[in-house]
């Protein structure tokens, strides 16, 4: 089972991380909803005037100015949310850091200074700490270039439906939350999958430290949740004690240092809820 401190404490940080995510989005979609409105009312006002089909469509090219708007307005709280996720993960791995730490002095005091960072040199190292490709495709699509090439299709055909269903603001705020929930639920996955990778990282760079500054001998154990959710290669792998630097053989071939390594497929990445320990070698 998963150390009950630590979790409580990681728990604690993905809860907090998730209302900041759907604080931003919410502002997105807020924003959303006053253009969609203005959109509508703007073909409305050009229908009740006259039936001039030159007015009509310079108010639909109006409408696709205001989407193209909502598109970017959307990728810029994804950007915001991103922000969020790289400040949490600084804080995850500071985390992890000290518990690891704590945990291999507390039965085995050691003359130690444990090289806590400054933020800044702290977050320079994990930018260099490269992660899964999976997740580098993840970012952007959330909030990069890719992420307006898919919004704003999504974004055309709502609206489109919409008014060819004589649908009103508040129906077409129905359609705009489908694809806002579908946003908060891809950051949820980045920022459950990220804060995974970075809380085991933070285990190991503290594991490293004993080892390489003071010569210990660790083993390690990877711990997994122990509930439904639980993919069966990991609950499989669950309570496996190994050498420091040996590598965990997952069921389908993958050679992992930790849960969350970015050498793992998305399989065993993706949304993964394990840890792992170091322990001293008995």
């Amino acid at each position: 089972m998963i150390t009950g401190l630590e979790t409580r404490a990681s728990n604690a940080v993905e809860r907090q991380l998730d209302r900041m995510i759907v604080a931003s989005l919410r502002n997105a979609h807020n924003e959303a909803i006053r253009r969609y409105g203005q959109a509508l009312r703007n073909l409305e006002n050009a229908k009740l005037q006259d039936q001039n089909t030159l007015n009509y469509t310079l108010q639909l090219q109006r409408a696709e100015a205001i989407l193209q708007q909502i598109t970017d307005d959307m990728v810029r709280a994804g950007q915001v949310v991103l922000g969020h996720i790289e400040n949490t993960k600084l804080l995850t791995y500071e985390q992890a850091y000290r518990w690891q730490a704590s945990q291999l002095m507390r039965n085995n005091p050691i003359e130690a200074r444990w090289g806590m960072y400054r933020r800044d040199v702290l977050r320079e190292l994990l930018s260099q700490e490269q992660g899964s490709p999976f997740m580098l495709i993840a970012y952007d699509r959330f909030a990069g270039r890719e992420a307006r090439a898919s919004m704003l299709p999504m974004f055309r055909q709502a609206f489109t439906e919409g008014v060819m269903l004589g649908e009103g603001t508040r129906e077409l705020s129905k359609r705009i939350q489908q694809i806002t929930n579908e946003k908060a639920w891809r950051a949820r996955r980045i920022a459950r999958t990220e804060l995974n990778r970075v809380k085991n990282w933070g285990h190991r760079r503290a594991a490293q430290q004993a080892r390489d500054e003071f010569g210990v001998d660790l083993t390690k154990r990877w711990l997994s949740a122990t509930d439904e959710r639980t993919r069966d290669m990991h609950e499989a792998i669950s309570g496996t004690t190994i050498s420091m630097e040996d590598y965990f053989i997952m069921g389908n071939g993958d050679r992992m240092q930790f849960p969350g390594d970015p050498a793992g497929s998305a399989e065993n990445i993706i949304n993964c809820r394990c840890t792992h320990v170091y322990i001293w070698r008995r």
